[in-house]
């Protein structure tokens, strides 16, 4: 446990020494964050997600992604390097859409890069931001691809979401994967769309507040209006992350 608070506060110290990061080139942030980026597909199913790697414990690699990725499912790893990875243990947060997965290193530490973690509370609206995942292809290879957006709004939400931007680029396979600031620290781990979570918490309205509520009925709108169906993403901003780790082991 000691060991634990002290990884927390020297990652806090760090996310407060790296948050006022230069902006790089796409093309910096792309070799900086690749080996850093996990495929995440199943064993007896179609389908896949993305996750990235993040400090953790010794003797295993960690992998933060969204719990809806992972939850119920046998899964397959794969790394930049086209390793593929057998899963040592996942991990479900109970009230937020995260989850951990851990696969054996050979070593202590994991020869795979953790991401940087930037400060999410610093993300203001229209701030560019960029994902890193693999969407669908229809049948062809994944391969990981960046998405450009913008940050829409600000709103505090269930299951964690806090962080909402257009990116339209952005398709089915990304969820789990880092949404990265302009100098490629990660501000939050990507998860929905306006229209799943429209889906989600519609049946939710009851426990919502009225801000909540507005939230909702304004994604509600952005989706029956079909001009911006899957324009709108959300993520869950890397703060909320640190800020509940007591679901992990």
């Amino acid at each position: 446990m000691k060991s634990r608070s002290c990884w927390l506060i020297f990652t806090l110290i760090g996310l407060t020494l790296t948050s006022c990061g230069q902006p790089k080139s796409s093309q910096e942030i792309a070799e900086t964050v690749k080996k850093s980026i996990v495929l995440i597909s199943y064993q007896n199913e179609s389908g896949h997600g993305t996750g990235f790697i993040v400090p953790g414990k010794t003797g295993v690699c960690t992998v933060l992604t969204a719990r809806h990725v992972v939850e119920g499912r046998s899964l397959n790893l794969q790394t930049d390097d086209q390793k593929l990875h057998k899963t040592a243990s996942i991990q479900t947060s109970p009230n937020l859409d995260l989850a951990m997965v851990t696969f054996p290193s050979a070593g202590e530490k994991c020869p795979y890069p953790s991401l940087t973690f930037g400060d999410s509370d610093s993300v203001k609206v229209e701030d560019k931001i960029s994902i890193r995942g693999f969407p669908d292809r229809g049948g062809d290879k994944l391969v990981q691809f960046r998405a450009g957006g913008d940050v829409a709004a600000l709103d505090v939400m269930p299951e964690g979401y806090g962080i909402s931007y257009e990116a339209p680029n952005v398709y089915g396979g990304f969820s789990g994967g880092p949404v990265l600031d302009t100098s490629g620290k990660v501000v939050a781990v990507h998860g929905q769309t306006d229209t799943q979570l429209v889906a989600i918490l519609d049946s939710q309205q009851a426990s919502l507040s009225s801000q909540q509520q507005t939230v909702l009925k304004q994604a509600a709108a952005r989706v029956a209006g079909g001009v911006q169906i899957n324009t709108y993403k959300w993520g869950i901003p890397i703060k909320t992350y640190l800020a509940n780790q007591s679901w992990e082991n």
